[in-house]
């Protein structure tokens, strides 16, 4: 097939939502340029160069090479896939033959809970002869324009020196030779393997899957400490004993919801033709998407009991912006408070789902005062003109000294 010139436009944008992680088998690696250039970064996570698998579909195999094959033909190659810099690359091999690369494609998409039905690439490749190589950039796959390494390192690893994101993936292109041209993709998808051989397809997949690790940075900067000078003062001896010091332990403080003002955000309670209402405090909002678009923020609100904002206590403020067909929610915590969960909601109304683990959006266990729900969720087109409703929610802790007190609000 030939590649859709138009995918060109989607390159730049953010990928489909995010959804727990499931658990998988990977194993560190041992350097990534990155670490190795920059010695400051020691300790922090960073994409592993080269540990991937074929994700849930494939019960996390582990392998970055994927089959790609000449439509209707035993002919193939491989498209492989590594971390340089701040890209993941991939490697369109050599299909030998004679044949040359015309176009090739990838198709990337974070894995959520409705799978592509269409795979033409959102990432256009650039050909050499008998290779074709894409770079996609770690600011095109998180949606952030920060040049940054550490903040890209963050959404790129969520979850830290651990297994991290899950995407559809899918190659695509042409060939030519002396006399023709031919179309290739991925060959099928492997869904079971017995001792690192593939036993089982999915004769309808038209996309495979894709995970990897991230691992802390593991090259420390030299060190610079010079040997003390040796004093020949005898020390005085002190008779006071030294004051103990408490380290500060985290306590779940209580429920969050997000909070813009009282024209704008309607509480669960109430009920409309186009929502259903929750028997519990809290609040939703209804962006019209060009006021997404420019933006929206507001406050994260603890314990406000019956709706009650004199009894709330602002924990931290959200942001939420609407971007190539996605919404991204970035969380901000103040003081001494944490964020240890955050989900959030986009769908079209009515509300149907009142407990916020069971959001669209779920970010599982963190612990952190800064939050963005990297690559984004869709922004659905609801029927009949209504606006979709967004929930924004986090669980917090805060760091104590003393005992931890009951929670102010569930």
């Amino acid at each position: 097939m030939k590649v859709n010139a138009a995918a060109v436009a989607l390159s730049g944008a953010t990928l489909a939502m995010a959804s727990p992680l499931a658990s998988q088998a990977l194993f560190r690696r041992t350097d990534y340029d990155v670490c190795t250039n920059d010695c400051t970064l020691f300790g922090t996570p960073a994409p592993d160069e080269d540990t991937f698998n074929r994700g849930p579909i494939a019960g996390y195999q582990s392998d970055r090479d994927y089959k790609i094959c000449i439509d209707g033909t035993t002919t193939c190659s491989t498209a492989r896939l590594e971390f340089v810099g701040l890209n993941l690359v991939v490697s369109f091999l050599d299909f030998g033959g004679g044949y040359t690369y015309d176009t090739a494609g990838v198709f990337l998409q974070k894995l959520g809970a409705t799978a592509p039905t269409s795979v033409n690439p959102n990432y256009l490749c650039t050909t050499s002869g008998s290779i074709a190589t894409c770079t996609i950039p770690f600011t095109s796959i998180t949606g952030l324009s920060t040049t940054d390494v550490r903040t890209l390192f963050g959404a790129m690893c969520p979850k830290g020196d651990r297994e991290a994101l899950e995407f559809y993936i899918a190659f695509s292109g042409t060939l030519k030779d002396s006399s023709s041209t031919v179309s290739f993709h991925q060959d099928k998808t492997c869904t079971s393997y017995t001792s690192g051989t593939c036993t089982a397809w999915c004769d309808d997949c038209i996309y495979n899957e894709m995970a990897y690790r991230c691992t802390n940075c593991n090259v420390p900067c030299p060190s610079t400490t010079s040997l003390p000078t040796l004093s020949t003062a005898v020390p005085t001896l002190s008779t006071t004993p030294p004051t103990p010091t408490s380290t500060p332990s985290s306590c779940d403080y209580g429920t969050a919801f997000g909070y813009q003002d009282s024209s704008k955000s309607f509480t669960f309670q109430s009920i409309t033709t186009r929502t259903q209402g929750c028997k519990r405090w809290g609040w939703y909002e209804q962006p019209c998407a060009s006021d997404l678009a420019s933006g929206i923020s507001g406050s994260l609100l603890v314990g406000a009991g019956r709706n009650d904002i004199s009894k709330a206590t602002n924990v931290g403020t959200w942001t939420a912006k609407l971007t190539g067909g996605l919404v991204t929610v970035t969380y901000s915590t103040t003081g001494s408070y944490l964020m240890t969960e955050v989900h959030v909601e986009v769908k079209c109304p009515p509300i149907t789902k009142c407990a916020p683990g069971q959001y669209i959006y779920n970010s599982g266990s963190i612990s952190t005062n800064s939050y963005t729900t990297i690559p984004g969720i869709t922004y659905p087109t609801c029927a009949r003109g209504a606006k979709p409703v967004l929930i924004i929610h986090a669980a917090i802790s805060q760091l104590s000294t003393t005992a931890c007190p009951s929670p102010i609000a569930t």
